[in-house]
């Protein structure tokens, strides 16, 4: 892990600027690989510089201010004043950034065509970090930034190539690389991403087929099956079976007879007027006899050759 300055063994000037106007005064630079921004540095030549002074890194294309960068320097002196950054901030490789400084009362007076005539006249490098010479940046033009104004911004403006000495510290390595491994979480996911693999669950809730899966239950219930009173005990819910049988067995009729068709089957019925005798049939006269009636005799007793007029 190494880390990186623009100007890391140069002093600037002792001679603060008379100017009481509020400035920001900035240095370009681009970093050949990934690189994460530790701390703000910028040179104080006299104490007559006076005010709270800021710092940020800006992108270029944008002017947009990279998060977590903005500092409030603690003057301490003069020569280079430092401020570390809270938590090292990750700067993409070519990319163009400014670092910028606002002084709200006086200035050091830069280093005048630094970066055109002088030692950055083919630009400054150490390490993944470069700050390019004026031919080599357009849109703004050239090193050498500022922009009057109350609050700090993005400078655009250009001056000689001057170097006003507002630096930054970035390293090539990231300081938060440690993979951290959850329970339950797989060993190749890094801090900050992450991701979930928990086991597989399986709810088989009553009356549900054991295969189901949260989500798609599958109802399974077992048949029904109601045995009404005169119902078949084999009749299904929707499909009912009637298959009872009735018998009547009216007195008086046959006990074969079903319901509808009777059947009646009387015993042998016997008549005997009162005076005939036993052996008279039904249908056949019977002649009384004077005095004893032991004599009487049906018609049917007499034999052929008998005659009515036989009888005395």
């Amino acid at each position: 892990m190494t880390d990186f300055r623009i100007w890391p063994n140069t002093d600037g000037r002792t001679e603060s600027s008379t100017e009481e106007t509020p400035v920001s005064l900035g240095t370009e630079f681009v970093l050949s690989a990934t690189g994460w921004a530790k701390a703000l540095h910028y040179w104080r030549a006299t104490e007559a510089e006076l005010g709270t002074v800021t710092g940020a890194i800006y992108a270029v294309d944008t002017d947009a201010e990279i998060d977590g960068t903005a500092v409030t320097f603690v003057v301490s002196g003069v020569g280079w004043q430092t401020y570390t950054l809270a938590a090292p901030v990750r700067l993409e490789a070519d990319t163009r950034y400014v670092v910028s400084v606002h002084h709200p009362n006086r200035y050091a007076m830069g280093l005048g065509a630094y970066f055109s005539a002088g030692p950055g006249a083919a630009g400054i490098t150490n390490g993944i970090i470069t700050a390019p010479p004026t031919s080599a940046v357009t849109s703004p033009n050239g090193q050498g930034r500022y922009e009057y104004g109350p609050t700090r911004v993005a400078p655009r403006q250009t001056f000689n190539a001057n170097a006003y000495l507002s630096d930054v510290t970035v390293g090539d390595t990231d300081p938060g690389g440690t993979v951290l491994t959850p329970v339950g979480i797989p060993g190749t996911a890094t801090v900050g991403t992450p991701t979930l693999t928990p086991d597989p669950v399986t709810l088989t809730p009553q009356g549900i087929d054991g295969t189901s899966t949260v989500g798609l239950p599958t109802l399974a219930p077992r048949p029904v099956t109601l045995a009404p009173q005169g119902i078949a005990s084999g009749a299904i819910i929707g499909e009912p079976t009637l298959t009872a049988t009735a018998t009547l067995t009216p007195q008086g009729i046959g006990s074969t007879s079903t319901v509808g068709t009777p059947g009646l089957t009387p015993g042998t019925v016997v008549l005997r007027p009162v005076g005939i005798p036993s052996t008279a049939r039904v249908g056949e006269p019977v002649i009384r006899l004077p005095g004893d009636h032991s004599h009487d005799i049906s018609l049917g007793a007499l034999t052929d050759p008998w005659t009515l007029g036989a009888l005395a």
